[in-house]
C-alpha cells in the first residue's frame, strides 16, 4: 500500500513540476550486490527522495524547481468511539478507495489517528465485538474530528453481508475470517478462565481436609484433583 500511494504522490508532484515522470513503471528491485560507504556531509537530493520522506512521515512538503512548486498535504483526522469499554475489541480501518487496500489504526481509550492524504478519497470502517455481539459502521472520512456510534449486527450478517460488502478490498475477506476466529478463542479463554476461578472456590469446600496440606520436599507435588478420600479424613 505504502508503495502505491507513494506512486501516487510521484506522480502527482513531477507533473505540477511539469517534468516527465512515468506513472506506469514499475519500482525498480533493490541490488542483489550491495557496497557501502561513509558520506561526511549532505549535498542536495532529488524530488523523488523528497516525495519518499513525505510519504513515509505523512506529513505536508511542498517542493520547487524552477519557480514551479507542487504541495503535498496531509490532514489529521480523530476517530471517537465514546462507548469504546462496552466493546472486548475494536478494529478501525482508513481505506484510500483508489489504492483498494486498508490500514488497520492503533487507538487509545475509544481515539484513533491519522493522516490523511488529501489527494486521497477515505472510507472508514469499524468492526467491534464484545461475548454477546457483532458491531459495525462505515462511512467516507473527512478531515478532524469524527465520532462512530457503532451497529449491533448478527453473525450471520457479518459473515454473509459485511463480508460482501468489504469483499473488493484487497485481503479484507480474510480478515473478516481473522475476526471471526479471534472472537470464538476469545470465548474460549474467557470461559477457561471463569472455569478456574470456579475451581478455585469449589475445591476447599470439596476436599476441606487438604485445605491444609504444606508441600515439602519429601511431597513437592500435591494433585488435590486426584487424592482419593476415604471414609473418616
Amino acid at each position: 500500500m505504502f508503495n502505491k500511494e507513494l506512486r501516487i504522490n510521484l506522480c502527482k508532484v513531477y507533473s505540477e513540476l511539469k517534468e516527465n515522470y512515468d506513472c506506469n513503471r514499475k519500482p525498480i528491485p533493490p541490488p542483489k550486490a550491495t557496497y557501502s560507504v561513509s558520506v561526511s556531509s549532505t549535498g542536495w537530493n532529488n524530488i523523488d527522495k523528497q516525495v519518499f520522506i513525505a510519504t513515509l512521515n505523512r506529513e505536508t512538503t511542498s517542493i520547487s524547481l524552477n519557480g514551479k512548486t507542487s504541495t503535498l498535504i496531509y490532514d489529521d483526522w480523530t476517530g471517537s468511539i465514546p462507548e469504546y469499554e462496552t466493546y472486548d475489541r475494536i478494529n478501525v480501518y482508513n481505506i484510500p478507495k483508489t489504492i483498494n487496500s486498508y490500514v488497520k489504526i492503533k487507538g487509545q481509550k475509544g481515539k484513533y489517528t491519522y493522516k490523511l492524504n488529501a489527494d486521497l478519497e477515505y472510507e472508514t470502517v469499524i468492526l467491534a465485538w464484545n461475548k454477546n455481539q457483532l458491531y459495525y459502521a462505515t462511512k467516507a472520512t473527512t478531515k478532524g474530528n469524527e465520532t462512530f456510534k457503532l451497529k449491533a449486527i448478527s453473525e450471520i450478517d457479518f459473515k454473509t453481508k459485511i463480508k460482501a460488502k468489504l469483499s473488493h478490498i484487497n485481503t479484507m475477506n480474510t480478515e473478516i475470517d481473522y475476526i471471526i476466529n479471534t472472537r470464538i478463542n476469545d470465548k474460549r479463554v474467557k470461559q477457561n478462565i471463569q472455569r478456574k476461578k470456579l475451581r478455585s472456590r469449589v475445591e476447599p469446600i470439596v476436599f476441606p481436609c487438604l485445605s491444609g496440606i504444606t508441600v515439602s520436599s519429601d511431597n513437592p507435588t500435591v494433585d488435590s484433583t486426584s487424592v482419593e478420600l476415604k471414609l473418616g479424613d
